[in-house]
């Protein structure tokens, strides 16, 4: 009996944990996987997953359930429960991994060119507005210098600048085959992958308009079953650095000795901290969401993002919302049309650009209010205290006040609309034509409360003695570029020895034009409705301005044939022919080629079984490029009535704002590159190098007129070479040690030396940048002598330490030491520029079950910065902390700054600090969590710590200073500081 009873139990226990495991199969992004292969390890029963990736198998508890599926890495899940949802992982190797080439897309494994990748994981960790900052230190050659200020573009720069006009043009963003200005209007969300083209053999295919490389960026489309996702995280924002500035006694002691005479009281009753005053947190928020799915005729993907800052500065704030629409719809397998429509709503209230550099140069003896509620001014009364009214002693305005009395307003709407259409024909030539329209419209209200300001400078006054209570300037402007490509692209494969495709089209582009209206009004009412332009007062002096600009047109050839033998042996051509309306007849067409080889060497038999070398491939490309983004070459009119005078009246006159060089065509940029790709022990370790030349062999540059060529301004001609040497390097690890494990590490670095290689003798002394110090006040200039420099190097006088009297010294031509009124022009040298010769990215990520941790971090070295806002002291501005407590005195002759100043300092290296520094941009921890109920179907909570630590060598606020690299670029003046966030956010699937 007791036996039976065994047997019965045994029976039934069996029986209670044979039962059907069921459950959904998905990818990271949630998206199900139809066709995945489940066996079980145990009963070596199988299954495969359905249309909406679910599946059924009869498993017992214990059992060993091993799901797979092409293209991701094999996961094994031990059964413990009746219901069991799996997420498998990409398995991204070189031979499965695809890259877009221009105008289509290519294996890995097959591409002869270099180009830099980053995932949209990757870009999305980092909850920044513009999804370029999120790639800084990611991709190796892409120099990319941050700008924290709302709805600004961060530079970036493939390869070093190789022109003078085009140094600060953005690179081409191509956006799902569609050509934009920039992605501002981009939600990161939205991005599916991001590449950059950097080498001739990529580029040459989009022929003058990669003179800045190529960024390719493909948006999300929908997989499967609908799918509903939000993600939504606030920020708080402060600055990572805020200069110390001199207190009160300080300063007043500092300045009495500047001016030989006591001015100032040593006991002040006020000690304003005017950057305290005027910074303050500053929060962000946004969210987001989007539908996706799929059928077998439609796939589709809608998204909307709300993003809105309240920025550091008092006031100023940043508005933007995004709405992106995408469909794909299948007429048969070989047939589909593609729609898109993405428009983007910015509204940005600005507030007083230099209020950050007033509040670093505001003496701290002035109050923010005066007793009676009034701003405080920079007026000093006779007890040497500041009051109403009395001695100007610096013409530094009240920031506060400046920031109240400035209330400007600008909205944007950016509308984009393409549609490509995609058919085969005969099954071997695919055709392809895109279309794309950017619309944008844009104005702005700048309001001037004069009566205000006019009281809030002078407190002591009690009578408006101006012309008009208020002014207000209104600016207006519509715009529309579009291009239309296409092209056929035949493919043959040949008895598995020849693969062959070619690829040829044509291109239409119009960019510019559009029409603009300004106009501006005086004593418009206060009242919420002072926007309304109409309202102010009728007066004569009513000003409107307004014009349309020239439509620039370019027309272009393109084609590409690529070749590939026994799987290894690789060669890619390309040419196009461009044609521009910038330049004149006879010189609007350029010609661009471009030639490309590699080879796969671990396919060869003396490789192929190596246990090392996974995978290794060289190669080697050479092309050449156009740039046309210079302007336009074309002759515009000034006219006036103050001329020449004959006899009792001035002449009519008219002149040229430009003169016309007839000569004037393409830059070209030639570029010679070699460089590896390879992967090491079974593809954990992945690298790249190459080396690259670029030369631009006659860059334009606008040289001064002169009146005999009837010309004012300016006049474009070819003037110059620039050349870029560089190396790049890439390597990362990663590991999955099992499914609660992985771990990966690595970086880049990028050594790049620019080098101004020749300049007409046409160029004299032409400067770039100029600190409005008078003639002496100059940075960067352009002439022969800078043949050998890097272009926008500094061009300044050498700081020779301090004489017996604390005075500042300087080195002549001559090397002899002498002070700034012995200095002359000649005197001066080159010392560097803002641009680093090397820099370098890494990144460490960690994860453990459901929680993961990643951390990036960028450096520079070799740039150097110029102290824009510490050298432009005129009279009693304050100084830096570290200035007022170590100065020359009789009894301090080792300090390091000199003995206070009572002249206007001339451009010197005593201002110019190196630009290196290291900062971990990003720490992102999250924790994943899965299917809550038939409603949430998952999700993750975040944390972001955005620039949390820095260690740079420059004392101001920031080493990344954004812009023209041969003008503004490394110029700390009216920069914005770098701001340290701290994010949460939670991400939802429905």
């Amino acid at each position: 009996m007791k036996k039976l009873m065994y047997l019965m139990l045994f029976l039934a226990t069996n029986f209670a944990f044979s039962q059907t495991v069921e459950g959904l199969v998905t990818d990271k992004a949630g998206a199900p996987l139809i066709g995945v292969t489940v066996i079980n390890k145990t009963t070596k029963a199988g299954a495969t997953s359905d249309f909406d990736g679910k599946y059924s198998i009869k498993a017992s508890k214990g059992d060993d359930l091993m799901f797979t599926y092409i293209g991701y890495k094999a996961r094994t899940i031990n059964v413990t429960t009746n219901s069991l949802n799996v997420t498998l992982e990409e398995e991204v190797t070189t031979l499965q991994e695809v890259v877009a080439v221009g105008y289509g897309t290519r294996k890995a494994v097959d591409a002869t060119m270099a180009v830099a990748k980053v995932k949209a994981e990757e870009i999305t960790k980092q909850k920044v507005l513009n999804p370029i900052q999120a790639t800084q230190g990611k991709l190796s050659g892409i120099t990319v210098v941050g700008n924290d200020s709302p709805g600004a573009s961060p530079t970036i720069i493939v390869r070093g600048v190789g022109s003078f006009v085009n140094s600060a043009n953005p690179p081409l963003y191509v956006v799902d085959g569609f050509y934009q200005s920039n992605i501002n209007n981009l939600n990161s969300n939205d991005i599916e992958s991001y590449e950059v083209l950097k080498d001739a053999s990529a580029l040459a295919i989009y022929g003058n308009q990669a003179a800045n490389g190529v960024v390719i960026i493909t948006t999300k489309k929908g997989k499967g079953e609908l799918k509903v996702t939000t993600d939504s995280y606030m920020g708080i924002r402060n600055p990572v650095k805020v200069v110390k500035m001199a207190n009160s006694n300080l300063y007043a002691l500092y300045n009495n000795i500047a001016n030989q005479t006591v001015i100032f009281s040593q006991d002040q009753p006020v000690n304003t901290n005017w950057l305290r005053e005027t910074l303050r947190s500053g929060l962000y928020y946004s969210s987001d969401m989007a539908l996706s799915g799929s059928t077998d005729k439609l796939v589709y993907n809608l998204s909307a993002n709300t993003y809105s800052e309240h920025t550091i500065v008092e006031g100023a704030k940043y508005y933007r919302n995004t709405f992106k629409l995408s469909n794909e719809y299948k007429f048969s397998d070989n047939t589909k049309l593609k729609t898109s429509v993405n428009v983007g709503f910015t509204n940005i209230t600005s507030k007083y650009i230099g209020a950050i550099n007033s509040a670093y140069k505001q003496a701290p003896i002035v109050p923010v209010y005066y007793e009676d509620g009034k701003y405080g001014q920079s007026f000093l009364g006779t007890n040497g205290y500041v009051a109403q009214s009395g001695l100007k002693f610096n013409n530094v305005g009240n920031p506060i006040a400046n920031l109240h009395f400035q209330n400007d307003k600008s909205k944007n709407v950016n509308l984009i609309l393409n549609a490509s259409f995609e058919t085969k024909i005969f099954n071997l030539i695919k055709y392809n034509a895109i279309f794309g329209t950017e619309i944008n419209n844009y104005r702005s209200y700048a309001f001037g409360d004069y009566q205000g300001s006019f009281f809030a400078n002078n407190p002591a006054e009690t009578v408006y003695t101006g012309e008009f209570k208020n002014g207000l300037t209104f600016n207006r402007s519509n715009n529309n570029d579009w291009n239309f490509n296409n092209f056929l692209t035949f493919n043959k494969r040949i008895s598995d020895v020849h693969d062959i495709e070619v690829m040829a089209g044509f291109e239409m582009i119009k960019r510019g034009g559009g029409e603009y209206l300004g106009g501006t009004r005086y004593d418009v009412p206060t009242q919420e409705s002072y926007w309304q332009f109409g309202f102010s007062a009728e007066t004569e002096k009513q000003y409107v301005w307004g014009g349309q600009g020239n439509d620039l047109k370019k027309f272009s050839y393109f084609t590409r044939a690529q070749y590939k033998l026994f799987d290894k042996y690789l060669l890619t051509l390309n040419y196009r022919r461009d044609g521009t309306s910038i330049y004149l007849t006879n010189y609007r067409w350029g010609g661009f080629p471009s030639v490309g080889a590699g080879w796969i060497v671990s396919k060869e038999n003396f490789l192929k079984d190596s246990e090392i070398l996974s995978f290794l491939k060289l190669r080697g490309a050479w092309g050449l490029r156009g740039s046309d983004a210079f302007g336009r070459n074309i002759q515009t009119l000034n006219s006036g009535t103050s001329g020449y005078s004959f006899g009792e009246a001035p002449v009519p006159f008219a002149t040229s704002s430009t003169f016309i060089d007839p000569t004037i065509s393409w830059e070209e940029i030639q570029e010679t590159s070699i460089g590896a790709d390879f992967e090491l022990f079974k593809n954990s370790i992945k690298g790249s190098i190459d080396v690259y030349e670029k030369l631009t062999r006659n860059s334009i540059f606008y040289l001064s007129s002169t009146t005999t060529e009837g010309a004012e301004g300016s006049v474009p001609k070819h003037a110059g070479k620039i050349s870029n040497k560089g190396v790049e390097f890439t390597i990362n690890y990663s590991k999955t040690f099992n499914d609660n494990f992985k771990f990966g590490f690595g970086g880049n670095v990028t050594y790049n030396k620019n080098e101004l290689q020749e300049v007409s003798k046409d160029v004299k002394f032409t400067w770039t940048k100029d600190l409005n110090n008078g003639p002496n006040g100059g940075l960067k200039m352009m002439s022969n002598y800078a043949v050998g420099q890097p272009i926008g190097s500094y061009y300044i006088y050498e700081y020779a330490g301090l004489d017996n009297q604390g005075r500042m010294l300087y080195y002549n031509q001559a090397g002899d030491k002498v002070l700034q009124n012995k200095l002359i022009t000649k005197d001066r040298k080159f010392f560097g520029s803002a641009m680093p010769h090397t820099f370098y990215g890494l990144n460490f990520n960690v994860a453990y079950k459901k929680i993961e941790l990643s951390v990036t971090g960028y450096g520079t070295m070799g740039a150097k910065i110029f102290n824009a806002k510490k050298a432009q002291r005129i009279s009693n501005e304050n100084i830096e902390l570290s200035v007022a407590q170590d100065f020359w005195t009789p009894q301090n002759t080792d300090a390091a700054n000199p003995a206070p100043l009572s002249e206007i300092p001339y451009a010197s290296t005593y201002y110019l600090e190196s630009g290196d520094f290291f900062r971990i941009n990003n720490i992102n921890l999250s924790y994943t969590f899965g299917e809550i109920n038939k409603f949430f179907k998952g999700g993750s909570i975040y944390m972001n710590l955005i620039n949390p630590f820095v260690s740079q060598k420059f004392s101001g606020f920031s080493p990344e200073i954004s812009g023209s690299p041969i003008q503004d670029m490394g110029v700390e003046s009216d920069a914005f500081p770098t701001l340290r966030s701290v994010v949460t956010g939670v991400k939802l699937n429905f």
